[in-house]
């Protein structure tokens, strides 16, 4: 692994001056493109939503009502095949339990799995989860010895995340003393999830996007990050390089989205949204009316529910 090329200079001051500068530059830009991320989550998109609603509220609510009901019956459907292959229950005997749970619960069945097997089965699933750590840890390379240079050289990368992730709950936390006031609540609470996906993936870029936002609208109140060493300051700049590249690409695809800009739309534009909206709404209605006609033809299936009878 090639370790980082720092550029060769005589005059330190000068290049610490420049990275700063630099830093400062790329930071103001990406709390710019951060801001309108946000401007499109918090405030267009919301509104998209409202129109949408009041645009086609009776379809959406009618498609809503067989979402749910598609729900239910799949959840049956999966209730009555883990009855059926789990407990050894008949499947009209399991479709009764299922539609009738308040019903006496029948004594278990004879045919039903060896307690010995399933528990031997839990032991080895135990262990092969035990295996899979110890694999995933050796297999990470902060999991190295100490004088390894690999570990060396991704340690620096773990740590400025868990930095920059501890800088981004002080003010995003809800239980946190320091936590923003210029957000409302749940907007917070919504940032503050990402943030904390962003963490458990190992996203720095989208962390110090985040960060650089917040340092930005609170005019420099917040704690910022400052490297304490050369190489960590050109390796926070390159990191602020690839966030802003990342965000410019994620905005790029968001441009397509019905909801971007809307609220700069034309009445002609209105229209047209709505009649694309429409279509759409159309063909998600058939696909949950044929995904709900496939769940009544496999409950069909199975027959009228039937009591369990009772074991001899």
């Amino acid at each position: 692994m090639c370790a980082v090329t720092l550029p060769v200079t005589s005059d330190l001051p000068t290049l610490l001056t420049r990275l700063r500068t630099e830093e400062r530059a790329r930071q103001a830009e990406l709390a710019r493109l951060e801001a309108r991320l946000r401007e499109f989550e918090d405030v267009e998109r919301q509104a998209y939503a409202r129109w949408l609603r009041h645009e086609l509220g009776p379809v959406l609510a009618i498609l809503e009502a067989r979402r749910d009901e598609l729900r239910a019956r799949r959840a049956t459907a999966e209730r009555v095949m883990a009855l059926a292959d789990q407990e050894g229950w008949h499947p009209r005997e399991a479709l009764y339990v299922v539609l009738n749970p308040r019903s006496e619960s029948p004594p278990a069945r004879r045919d039903r799995m060896d307690p010995d097997e399933v528990a031997a089965r839990r032991r080895a699933k135990v262990d092969r989860k035990r295996a899979e750590r110890k694999a995933a840890r050796r297999a990470t390379p902060d999991a190295a010895m100490p004088g390894d240079g690999v570990a060396a050289s991704s340690a620096a990368p773990r740590s400025r995340r868990i930095a920059v992730y501890r800088a981004v709950a002080r003010r995003l936390h809800p239980d946190s003393p320091t936590v923003v006031r210029f957000l409302d609540p749940s907007r917070a609470k919504a940032l503050w999830v990402e943030a904390t996906i962003a963490y458990t993936a190992g996203n720095l870029e989208r962390l110090l996007s985040i960060a650089a936002w917040l340092d930005a609208s609170e005019e420099g109140d917040a704690d910022p990050i400052v490297p304490s060493s050369l190489s960590e300051r050109y390796e926070r700049l390159r990191a602020l390089t690839r966030s802003t590249r990342a965000l410019e690409r994620r905005l790029e695809s968001l441009a397509d989205d019905p909801a971007w800009e809307f609220s700069l739309r034309t009445p002609r534009d209105r229209r047209r949204l709505r009649a694309a909206a429409a279509q759409m709404l159309d063909e998600e209605m058939e696909l949950v009316d044929a995904a709900l006609a496939a769940a009544a033809d496999f409950l069909a299936a199975i027959g009228s529910p039937r009591p369990p009878r009772r074991s001899r």
